[in-house]
Parts: structure tokens; sequence; C-alpha cells
């Protein structure tokens, strides 16, 4: 019995594993798009404040 309680623990314990490794590549490109847009955003708000001035 010990054996197969083992067993579907240690698979229990990979799909954690793989699920904390796919959230993890999913908040990286999260981060990745809004430093991008905020670059960009602020890139434009300079653009945009230098025009007026």
């Amino acid at each position: 019995m010990k054996s197969k309680s083992r067993k579907s623990s240690k698979r229990i314990q990979e799909k954690i594993k793989k699920e904390k490794q796919h959230a993890a590549i999913i908040d990286w490109f999260v981060r990745i798009i809004i430093a991008r847009t905020l670059k960009e955003f602020y890139e434009k708000n300079e653009a945009v404040s230098k025009d007026e001035v």
C-alpha cells in the first residue's frame, strides 16, 4: 500500500511542479508585455510633452 501512495504522491508533486513552471513562464511573459507597453506609453508621453514645450 505504501508504494502506491508514494507513486501517487510523486505524480501529484510532478504535476504541481509542472503547473508552477507553467505559471512562472506565463508570469514572465506578462511582465515583459507590461514592461514594453509601459515603455512605449512613456516614450509617447515624452514626445508629446516635448512638442508642447
